[in-house]
């Protein structure tokens, strides 16, 4: 009786989320001056830590929240009571009446001695802001989470695919960064190509099914 081959199988195309718990935190070389920034902030200051979408950015910000103790703020909020910590994601994101909103938010954690840890895509100066929000901001201390070199990208890719329970050895691993977009964002898209590729075909994350994938994206 012979053996039928393998159908592919049929995988529905929910997004894996990226895991950001503070737990799952990995400091870097690349985010090393923006945890230690965090690390020492001082009541009454501010630090706005900035960096390219998928730099880290969130997850440092989660992982300080939890760290100390902070309030994740949102526009809509209340102010909250003095001396706070506070932690707001998404500068870059806010519209002219969030940042009315964020602007209060910052005289109240300078004038109360609280803590402020805010993050976005891009330095303060390079922002679209209300002028009072801006000249505050610009007085606030700005730490770079820097462009991830290949040590960076190798730890990077090897969590990501482990929160995928993937295994990628070494010929993976290098294949991947010689072949593929080096941008954190780009190669977590590609991991999760290739976790539904794996899973609809049956295949381990081999070289062929990497190249299959880059072959897809092109």
């Amino acid at each position: 009786m012979g053996v039928e081959n393998p159908q592919p199988q049929f995988v529905l195309g929910f997004p894996v989320p990226e895991d950001l718990s503070p737990e799952s935190f990995v400091q870097l070389p690349c985010n090393t001056s923006a945890l230690k920034a965090a690390q020492s902030l001082l009541p009454g200051h501010v630090l706005v830590v900035y960096g390219a979408p998928k730099s880290g950015k969130s997850h440092l910000l989660n992982w300080w929240q939890k760290q100390a103790a902070a309030i994740l703020f949102k526009p809509a909020d209340h102010l909250p009571p003095d001396g706070s910590t506070v932690a707001v994601d998404g500068l870059n994101r806010l519209m002219a009446q969030e940042q009315e909103a964020f602007f209060h938010l910052f005289n109240h954690i300078k004038n109360t001695q609280g803590k402020l840890l805010v993050t976005t895509d891009v330095p303060t100066a390079q922002l679209d802001l209300l002028p009072d929000l801006k000249s505050r901001l610009l007085t606030a201390d700005h730490v770079e989470i820097t462009a991830p070199q290949e040590e960076d990208l190798h730890i990077l890719l090897t969590k990501w695919a482990a929160d995928r329970q993937i295994s990628l050895s070494e010929d993976v691993l290098t294949y991947l960064l010689r072949h593929a977009d080096r941008s954190p964002h780009s190669l977590l898209m590609l991991i999760q190509k290739l976790d539904t590729l794996s899973l609809a075909q049956k295949r381990k994350v081999t070289v062929p099914l990497v190249k299959e994938a880059l072959r897809e994206e092109s």
